[in-house]
């Protein structure tokens, strides 16, 4: 599998992102790794993957990024919320998350790759065949449901920063469920 980074997905370099920030040696490793990966399980749409590396060694300090919404309390975590825009030709949604509360490493890293042909729709080509558009830490192999804001952005379409991919109700719900229970890190 040939996999690079996207230059969307460089954003996580930032030491001001607010999800899994990384170093590039830490990147190029698993995209080392990833390229013979053999956990590798479908995505959302037929254009993305998710690739499933073990940190159970903690070879990458990464934090979870996820917490109980009941935990977050008990750890008496401050919970923030602001529309926010990843890029500025998007439109800002409404995002949630905590401070005050640090997630334990992650025991796995999810890399969520699009293919070459829908980076192009999306004007972010690459030159390999999947490119990273992110990496998250995770607490199994299997990630977390995607937000329900992000399948809607991603309804909306490449002119608002999605996919143009339709949502899928029952995906939907499910990920409404399971985010009505957590909420998101981040570093203050």
């Amino acid at each position: 599998m040939n996999i690079c980074m996207t230059p969307f997905a460089e954003r996580q370099y930032r030491p001001d992102f607010g999800g899994t920030c990384l170093k590039p040696e830490w990147v190029q490793d698993m995209i080392q790794r990833a390229e013979s990966a053999t956990d590798i399980r479908p995505g959302y749409a037929d254009f993305n993957k998710i690739i499933v590396l073990d940190n159970r060694d903690q070879r990458y300090p990464l934090r979870l990024r996820v917490i109980p919404r009941a935990a977050a309390i008990a750890q008496s975590a401050t919970f923030h919320t602001a529309y926010e825009a990843r890029r500025p030709e998007e439109l800002p949604v409404l995002a949630e998350w905590v401070t005050g509360v640090n997630g334990d490493v992650a025991p796995y890293v999810h890399l969520i790759v699009y293919s070459r042909a829908q980076l192009e729709l999306e004007d972010e080509p690459v030159t390999a065949d999947w490119g990273i558009v992110s990496i998250n830490a995770g607490a199994a192999a299997a990630a977390e449901p995607m937000r329900p804001i992000t399948m809607m952005r991603n309804a909306l379409g490449v002119a608002f920063g999605g996919s143009g991919h339709d949502i899928d109700e029952a995906a939907y719900r499910a990920s409404a469920a399971y985010w009505t229970e957590h909420i998101m890190i981040r570093e203050p």
